[in-house]
């Protein structure tokens, strides 16, 4: 190995235990905030602090830049202030699982609509009648069934037709056609943009349904 090579590759050596001794902070950083949440215990306090610590390094440029980036709903979540992760879900792959399971399609009353806040629904916001979508009018609206993911049994919210939402609402129309799937759907049927993706909804997962489940909301 030249000298060229060899000092290239301390210098990799390097930046692979900086990075490691940075994650390593992190995690324990992050586990110290989610320890102030009774709701959590131990064991889930860990996962989700390995989890959020975890990033893979090409991860943000992966996840920032596919060219078919219209087909993936990016879903925020900063788990209460902690740390704002966005959790890409491929449409595509949602698509593909309805079929095979041959999801049925549900008419929703559009009265039963609502914009969702950007700063995030409360619980006590959510419900199983109430169903949130982004407003948007910049695009062309396309047609077929909307499709709602439904969280912890209660939180609904659009990931795939928010301009035809919004164009139901602007023209008055009386319902509008969904596909309704679940956070478990999601997980069984791997509908992520990418494997760290698939991660960052379990954390969230866990987070928040610990959270309903503690405190009955």
């Amino acid at each position: 190995m030249s000298k060229k090579a060899k000092q290239k590759k301390k210098e990799e050596l390097k930046r692979a235990r900086e990075r490691a001794r940075a994650r390593a902070k992190e995690k324990e950083e992050l586990r110290k905030q989610f320890q102030k949440y009774h709701f959590l215990n131990g064991e889930q306090v860990r996962k989700i602090a390995n989890i959020l610590s975890s990033q893979p390094d090409d991860y943000l440029e992966e996840a920032t830049s596919p060219e078919d980036w219209w087909n993936y709903y990016r879903m925020d979540d900063d788990f209460n202030g902690i740390k704002l992760v966005s959790i890409g879900i491929s449409i595509q792959k949602v698509m593909d699982a309805i079929r095979r399971h041959n999801v049925p399609v549900t008419e929703i009353v559009i009265k039963n609509f609502f914009q969702a806040d950007p700063k995030g629904t409360s619980p006590d916001d959510a419900t199983p009648n109430k169903f949130f979508y982004k407003k948007e009018y910049d695009k062309g609206v396309t047609v077929g069934p909307i499709i709602i993911l439904q969280e912890f049994n209660r939180h609904n919210r659009v990931i795939d037709g928010n301009h035809r939402v919004s164009d139901a609402i602007l023209n008055s129309k009386e319902s509008i056609s969904a596909y309704i799937i679940s956070d478990d759907f999601l997980l069984e049927n791997d509908c992520f943009h990418l494997d760290y993706d698939k991660q960052l909804f379990e954390a969230h997962q866990l987070f928040h349904s610990s959270y309903i489940k503690k405190y009955e909301v």
